[in-house]
């Protein structure tokens, strides 16, 4: 079986792809609009603290709780240490459009391993379990993921067949439901 990725997030290994990516709105959770792409003015981009949010410790009394809570289950730095190994927007702006590109579906990867390893938990018959080792072969590359195919894998069918594997699992749940309900 192949090694799974961290799902937890370490990011001393990113290169703050959150702070950089992502847009949001100025809302109860963001105190400022930001556009994906543009760098987030709470990101020291230089001197030694380069790369590290300036208010991290206080970012919810600061109005960033969406940022406190956010959590990419380890993609960044799976990212980054693996694809891009050696390369960061920071030091080369112009590789932000493919690390963007990149990002969005190591975000896959790494979602759909979280949502599969939860059901691997259950009681999967064996039929279901080849099913999910199929699954995470296909997540978890022997050679590794590239830039191009991070990019196919947003426009696969891997997520909705994952998805309905999923859904076809409620029977477990089902199970023990009547299981409590008789004890």
């Amino acid at each position: 079986m192949p090694s799974i990725p961290s799902l937890k997030a370490d990011c001393s290994q990113c290169a703050a792809l959150c702070c950089v990516v992502f847009a949001f709105d100025k809302s109860e959770e963001f105190a400022i609009d930001k556009e994906a792409g543009e760098t987030c003015t709470n990101l020291e981009t230089a001197g030694s603290d380069c790369g590290k949010c300036k208010i991290h410790t206080t970012l919810k009394q600061d109005g960033f709780g969406g940022c406190a809570s956010y959590d990419c289950h380890g993609a960044g730095q799976h990212l980054m240490q693996t694809v891009f190994k050696d390369k960061s927007w920071m030091n080369d702006p112009a590789q932000l459009p493919d690390i963007m590109d990149a990002f969005r579906g190591m975000l896959i990867v790494h979602e759909l391993l979280l949502l599969l390893q939860t059901a691997s938990r259950l009681p999967l018959t064996d039929s279901e379990n080849d099913k999910y080792q199929d699954f995470i072969e296909q997540l978890c590359p022997e050679k590794g993921w590239t830039q191009r195919s991070l990019r196919k894998l947003e426009t696969s069918d891997l997520r909705l067949e994952v998805g309905e594997y999923l859904i076809s699992l409620r029977h477990h749940a089902n199970e023990l439901q009547n299981l409590m309900k008789h004890n």
